[in-house]
Order: structure tokens, then C-alpha cells, then sequence
């Protein structure tokens, strides 16, 4: 997402989020232009470019970022996924990625797909979608039937998946690409070229009907080759075994806080502070120049911390050892110690239906730290 496609607002809006998403760990608002002071013959700016490119680094994206969206709506298919799991998230299935791969030859017969997938991914299930056109005279509405075969196009002896199928209708047919897909993986073969033989059974052969597949690259039936993965590899194990760590740590703080609440020693709380809590924070993707690559949703409500650590620090904002600690030393020597900082505690992810910067529309039902759900004095 190039900084020049953004206008002056969106960059605003961008730099907010980061901000927001990428702290640093300092707290309070930046102050006003004229307050903010530069050493001399420094020019005190923001490199925009250089917080962009961290920022889609921490989004796993190449630091050119997402290319703009080709086309006005996702595949058919892939936007029936996110509502069926954004309304249900029971639905969801144990892959958390959903990835949607077009065909790259439209000059033959055959179909190409160019599979990228993470190493680090398990590939738990693929499927190829293809919608087969049935030309027929419209009068004429008969059940046909046909064995339709998908063979990889270097080596046509034993096909990949094949079915029978009966229609009357134009309508999608689904194939089973697990094997193939898990295979191709191992053999670092990532760009197969697929070749689909349809053959007329013959109790049901009949010249005025005829069946195909719909290879228009520009409508919502193109061949799609669809890879649903999962990334709980190691790295998520530990940081979930992180997380419990953490959480009883803030229990055994909460314990031995208790102590320095109860000591007698209370410092009157200002009226005009608000005490550290979790307020309400829409995002607009259009306002951030996401809506360049994101198809749903169109914003979210992401929340956000607000308010400030006051001492005494309440049991409700988890306080850690070090932010209790802190806070004391801010009210004998504020010289020496800043305030503890009110920031999220803990995160949760939204589904996001969006095409990334290789043009493969991606469904990720589990997209994490998108939204605060505590917040807490650190």
C-alpha cells in the first residue's frame, strides 16, 4: 500500500493505528507542533514510509504492501465462508486460513495455479471448485451425466480426484485436492498445471447436451483452487503457554498488591483524571486506506485504553509488580518515573476476508490482536 495512494487523512488514521497496535511503551499524548522541540537542524517529522513498512511486517505482508484490489467483489465462494463464519463462529472450521487461488492460464485448455502457502501451515483440507456450464436447448431439461476427471497435466495416468455427476442446471462442482496439495508441498511442485476430462456415461449420452467448465477469468465462476490451512504451529503453542504464565503472575500480583493498598497510605484520586478503563474505538477501513485490499468487513469495532494509572492502583487493572512499583516512585520523585501506562491487556482477533499482495484472496477466521478486550496498568 504505497504512502502516495493515501490521502492526508488516511495517512493520519494509519499512523493512529500503528501507534496504537506498535507502542512503544510511552504514554500520555503527543504534544501539540508548537510544543514539540527538535535539536537543532533536525527536522522533526514521521518517516511515513518506514512506520508503513513495520507495520505490514507485523501483518506478514512484504513491506510493498497489499497491491490495490482488481476487482470490485471476492469470489463467490470465499465471501459465503465469512458470513457463514462471522454470523456462526461455531462453524468456523479447525483451519483458521482460507485461501482462494485463481487460474493463471487462460490461453489453453488447462488450468495453472500458483499455491502459496507457509511452510510453517499445516494444509488440513483443498478443494477444487469448478462451475460447470450445461449447454443445453432451454426446452430441453433432462438429467445428463458425465464422468468429469482431473489429472495433473505431467503425469495423466491415475487422475487426481474424479466423480460422476448429474445435472439439470449449470451449478459448482467441488473435488477433493487434499492428497495432491499435501504432495505437491513435499515435492516443492507449487505451480500445478491441471488438465479436466469430461466423458459422457453412456447410459445417459445425448448430442444436444453438453457440459464445460466456466473459464471466464473476469466473473464470480472462475476455477478457484481453495487451501484451508492452519498456523498453530510452535511458536502459537508457546506464546498461548506465555499467556498462562502471565495470567498467574497477575494473579500472585494482585495477591501481594493487596498489601501496599491496604498499608494506609492513600493518596486522594483527581476528579479530572479517569481512572484506566476500556472505551469504545471504531475503525473505518476506508479511513485508513485499507479498504483498497480488505472486502469485509468494511470497519470494526476495535476499542481502545483510555484514562490514567492512579494510585492506588485497583485490583481490576492487573496491575503488574513493576507498573505498582512504578507508580510509587511517580509519586514520591515524578522526576524519576513516569506513570504507569494504560494499555491492552489482552487482544482478540476478528475474521477478515481480504487479497493479499500476490492477488490470492485470503479468509483469515482468527485474525489476532485486532480488537482490545482488557486493559490494564503496565
Amino acid at each position: 500500500m504505497p504512502v502516495s495512494g493515501l490521502s492526508g487523512a488516511g495517512c493520519v488514521w494509519v499512523l493512529s493505528l500503528c501507534v496504537l497496535l506498535l507502542s512503544s511503551g510511552r504514554c500520555g499524548p503527543v504534544p501539540p507542533p508548537k510544543e514539540r522541540r527538535s535539536a537543532p537542524g533536525v527536522v522533526d517529522e514521521v518517516d511515513m514510509q518506514e512506520v508503513l513498512d513495520q507495520f505490514l511486517q507485523v501483518l506478514n505482508w512484504t513491506d510493498q504492501g497489499p497491491r490495490p484490489r482488481p476487482r470490485s467483489e471476492p469470489p463467490e465462494y470465499m465471501l459465503e465462508l465469512y458470513n457463514r463464519f462471522n454470523n456462526d463462529r461455531s462453524a468456523a472450521p479447525s483451519a483458521n486460513i482460507v485461501r482462494s487461488f485463481r487460474n493463471e492460464d487462460h490461453t489453453s485448455h488447462r488450468l495453472l495455479f500458483n499455491i502459496s502457502v507457509p511452510q510453517q501451515e499445516q494444509v488440513v483440507s483443498a478443494e477444487l471448485r469448478l462451475h460447470m456450464l450445461l449447454k443445453t436447448d432451454s426446452h430441453q431439461r433432462i438429467g445428463a451425466g458425465w464422468k468429469v476427471s482431473v489429472f495433473d497435466a505431467r503425469c495423466q495416468r491415475d487422475p487426481l480426484a474424479s466423480k460422476h455427476v448429474h445435472r439439470r442446471e449449470s451449478g459448482w462442482e467441488v473435488f477433493d485436492m487434499t492428497h495432491a496439495i499435501q504432495h505437491w508441498r513435499k515435492a516443492n511442485a507449487l505451480t500445478p498445471r491441471l488438465e479436466v476430462r469430461i466423458d459422457s456415461l453412456q447410459a445417459f449420452r445425448n448430442t444436444n447436451v453438453d457440459l464445460d467448465i466456466d473459464r471466464n477469468p473476469d466473473g464470480k465462476h472462475e476455477p478457484a483452487l481453495i487451501v484451508f490451512s492452519d498456523d498453530s504451529s510452535e511458536i502459537h503453542q508457546l506464546q498461548r503457554k506465555m499467556k498462562e504464565e502471565d495470567q498467574d503472575e497477575m494473579l500472585l500480583t494482585q495477591t501481594r498488591s493487596n498489601l501496599i493498598y491496604d498499608d494506609g497510605m492513600r493518596v486522594r484520586r483527581s476528579a479530572k483524571t479517569e481512572d484506566c478503563r476500556k472505551a469504545e474505538m471504531y475503525v473505518d477501513f476506508k479511513d485508513i486506506g485499507w479498504d483498497s485490499f480488505v472486502f469485509a468487513p468494511s470497519g470494526y469495532q476495535a476499542f481502545t485504553c483510555r484514562g490514567a494509572c492512579n494510585y492506588p492502583l485497583a485490583p481490576e487493572v492487573t496491575p503488574t509488580k513493576h507498573a505498582i512499583v512504578q507508580t510509587l516512585l511517580n509519586l514520591k520523585s515524578p522526576q524519576r518515573a513516569a506513570q504507569a501506562c494504560c494499555v491492552p491487556t489482552e487482544l482478540e482477533p476478528i475474521s477478515l476476508l481480504y487479497e493479499n499482495e500476490n492477488g490470492v484472496v485470503v479468509l483469515n477466521n482468527k485474525y489476532e490482536g485486532m480488537v482490545v478486550k482488557e486493559c490494564g496498568c503496565r
